[in-house]
């Protein structure tokens, strides 16, 4: 019968491997992970983007204004976005603010300057954050072209021409 050795019948002495790994080697099973990579069981943290999941972000309101001929409508999303997918949001609703936006006399005056104002400052404000990348199994949102490459926000010419052309009739009279 053959005999193994038993490594921890002698006190003070350990079982030393053939293999010792170099200082600078970190153990995988020791090392952490992100959150996101570790499946989708775990919930993203409360302050990650709203919509892949990347770290940092921001919380920001970012707003649409439809003027119609008697009343008004307003849309706010606010969320935690990251840079990506918050300026994506911000080209989608202040494009859709300036071709929908000016229909009003209170929508002209009020309503859209101060819904482009309020994603001016919550775009000044994602542009803060470092680009980042989506988490594991997320995608981020397409940022698409810049609002001023877009035609529908050239129909805010129409309303905005019309209103510079009757305070130059009143202020001439």
């Amino acid at each position: 019968m053959t005999s193994t050795p038993d490594y921890g019948s002698q006190q003070g002495s350990q079982f030393r491997p053939e293999y010792e790994p170099p200082a600078w080697h970190v153990d995988p099973a020791q090392q952490q992970t992100p959150w996101h990579s570790v499946g989708p069981m775990l919930a993203p943290p409360r302050d990650a983007c709203q919509f892949c999941g990347g770290l940092p972000a921001a919380h920001v309101d970012v707003r649409a204004h439809r003027g119609l001929v008697i009343w008004m409508q307003w849309e706010t999303i606010s969320a935690y976005l990251c840079a990506t997918c918050g300026i994506a949001l911000i080209r989608k609703m202040t494009t859709k603010t300036l071709w929908q936006g000016w229909w009003g006399v209170g929508s002209l005056i009020i309503g859209t300057p101060v819904t482009l104002l309020n994603n001016l400052s919550s775009y000044l404000r994602l542009r803060q954050l470092p680009v980042v990348t989506a988490a594991l199994g997320r995608s981020q949102v397409d940022l698409g072209r810049p609002v001023l490459e877009r035609p529908a926000a050239y129909v805010a010419l129409i309303p905005l021409s019309w209103a510079t052309w009757l305070v130059t009739n009143l202020l001439t009279r």
